[in-house]
């Protein structure tokens, strides 16, 4: 059966629109799959010393159906989407009584961390994880608008401590967060602060779809190049690109797609006029 534990979303989870910061959503998809395995004895920190491997995320989506704001108490269900060889992948849902606010699924693969080589799915490790029922995951619309292809804007990162996690790489919820900083970098590079369209004029971005693959671990210290640029633009709708580079590596690549909504109405509205000249640099 399915796997639901019970979140109540805390005041530095929200941002000031008082939904939660769109990362956000991915650590609680995590929060959920660490649950399930302590609710059957198993410590992440143990994984290692048990199973010999690290389940690394190579891949992560998330659908954001409803705004999530402080104090919701919410219930977090895992399921299991595809056991292979070598990779798991979670289906995840998160609902607000009978209001479904969030959705997505995330995929690791097991590594041998000593060689950072992909390893079979240990057979204690696999039957663990049949213990957890299947749920449907929907997949990601397609991004509307059309194709944007203007070049993108490139902004130098470092991996710092507080973004990594026990097995010593970035967690990947931080790699949305740095997705997330290019945006802002785009918006100020246009003359846009963080925060100007919801101050000055009532209009809200909230994410609706992100995802992201994950091509190479980062540890802390390490220099990164990210890559942000404009997608697709539609009527209401922004779809940004990322990617992030550490050196001459790939290190990961993702997509977010936001909608213009009227503050007051909490209604999709077109995409303001002052952002299509100077951003997306129509006339």
């Amino acid at each position: 059966m399915t796997f639901t534990y019970k979140y109540t979303v805390p005041w530095g989870d929200v941002d000031p629109t008082d939904s939660i910061y769109y990362p956000n959503l991915f650590h609680y998809f995590e929060v959920a799959i660490e649950e399930f395995f302590l609710s059957r004895g198993l410590v992440y920190r143990e994984f290692w010393k048990k199973y010999g491997v690290v389940l690394a995320r190579v891949s992560a989506e998330g659908r954001y159906h409803a705004p999530i704001a402080f104090d919701d108490a919410l219930d977090i269900t895992a399921g299991l989407g595809r056991l292979g060889e070598k990779s798991v992948t979670f289906h995840l849902q998160v609902s607000r009584g009978d209001t479904r606010v969030g959705s997505g699924r995330v995929s690791g693969v097991c590594v041998d961390p000593r060689r950072w080589e992909s390893v079979a799915v240990p057979g204690n490790l696999a039957a663990l994880c049949r213990e957890l029922g299947p749920l449907e995951a929907e997949p990601l619309p397609e991004p509307s608008g059309a194709p944007r292809q203007g070049p993108p804007r490139a902004l130098d990162l470092r991996v710092h401590a507080g973004d990594t996690d026990m097995a010593g790489i970035a967690y990947y919820p931080r790699i949305f967060h740095f997705f997330e900083l290019g945006v802002e970098d785009l918006f100020r590079h246009a003359g846009f602060r963080r925060g100007f369209f919801a101050r000055e004029k009532n209009i809200l971005f909230p994410r609706v779809a992100a995802r992201a693959d994950f091509r190479a671990p980062l540890r802390a210290g390490d220099p990164l190049r990210l890559e942000t640029r404009v997608e697709r633009a539609g009527t209401t709708s922004i779809t940004y690109g990322f990617r992030l580079h550490h050196g001459d590596v790939p290190a990961s690549e993702g997509r977010m797609t936001a909608v213009a909504l009227d503050r007051a109405t909490q209604r999709p509205i077109p995409l303001p006029g002052e952002l299509r000249e100077r951003v997306l640099g129509e006339k």
